[in-house]
């Protein structure tokens, strides 16, 4: 009897052990917090879109703006207009759970309208005009979004070395041209750049510059907004210059026999800039390498 009580105890005191050790084990990965759910997010500025996507949370985008043109998985989603001209009732058909946009845009009647709905939080993102604004940006949506810190430093590192690339470079550099900037949409829209656009600001970065001071924003290029310039280099968008093109002329013909245009340093030597308009005038995350390759255009066209 005694042999079976003892075996008995020993057996009880066994499972009470084993009991208290399952207890202690630390939690494991099915017992450890859900990760959050991915957001659905509507993008309505081209650089915000960029950014996104250097961050890795392009998977997260469910529709884009029409100045959403990089990278090139971001053409495949589904354009909702610009900004100041959306179509809002796509824009809800995605049921996004945020909307970012740029600061500056939050006065769009569109936007407005979208922060009514109580399901959507429209994001408003600071993108500021300078080579490391997408760093701002980035650290801005880190409020929002589940972003990892190495993602954001290797951002931060990138902007450093194009930078300092961009630094060494106007280093060098004696001459500051004159550069016009000419936004055309054919032959019957062709306006030029005045102060405080985004172009004035990135052709000052890249050693240049802006050609026209007596006014801001853009206004119809004419001979009198020209004549006391006199721009050495002329600079478009690639789609701008294209959309000059005739059919008994190039785009660059076309361009250079413009009246306003003819009798300036620029046209005389054919001295002329295209380059892509988001990577241009967006100020994303490749603002100081587009100013690097900006810079060393300038230099080209002046050896002319």
């Amino acid at each position: 009897m005694k042999t079976i009580h003892y075996s008995f105890l020993f057996f009880a005191l066994f499972l009470f052990s084993a009991c208290q050790n399952e207890q202690a084990k630390p939690t494991t990965e099915q017992e450890a917090p859900a990760e959050e759910t991915p957001k659905r997010i509507v993008s309505l500025n081209g650089s915000l879109t960029e950014l996104l996507y250097q961050l890795d949370l392009g998977q997260q985008v469910v529709g884009v703006d029409v100045t959403s043109s990089y990278p090139e998985a971001a053409q495949t989603l589904p354009k909702l207009g610009h900004v100041n001209k959306l179509n809002v009732e796509a824009v809800l058909g995605l049921q996004p759970d945020y909307i970012l946009v740029d600061s500056n845009a939050l006065a769009s009647p569109a936007i407005q309208q979208l922060a009514q709905s109580a399901e959507i939080e429209v994001v408003a993102v600071p993108v500021p005009q300078r080579l490391d604004g997408a760093l701002a940006s980035a650290k801005a949506l880190a409020q929002k979004l589940s972003i990892a810190q190495e993602k954001i430093t290797a951002l931060e590192e990138k902007i450093k070395k194009d930078q300092k690339a961009l630094t060494e470079f106007l280093a060098q550099q004696k001459a500051s041209p004159k550069v016009l900037f000419i936004y055309a949409r054919g032959s019957k829209v062709i306006m030029a750049s005045g102060q405080n656009t985004p172009m004035a600001k990135m052709i000052e970065l890249a050693g240049g510059q802006n050609a026209v001071n007596d006014f801001e924003d853009f206004k119809p290029l004419t001979p009198e907004s020209v004549l006391a310039s006199q721009p050495d280099i002329l600079l478009l968008f690639n789609s701008g210059l294209a959309s000059l093109t005739q059919a008994e002329k190039s785009a660059e013909e076309a361009l250079l026999s413009l009246p306003a245009l003819v009798e300036t340093p620029a046209a005389k030597h054919k001295r002329i800039i295209s380059m892509e308009g988001h990577y241009l005038s967006g100020f994303g995350p490749r603002a100081a390498k587009a100013a690097l390759e900006l810079a060393q255009s300038l230099e080209t066209q002046m050896d002319k």
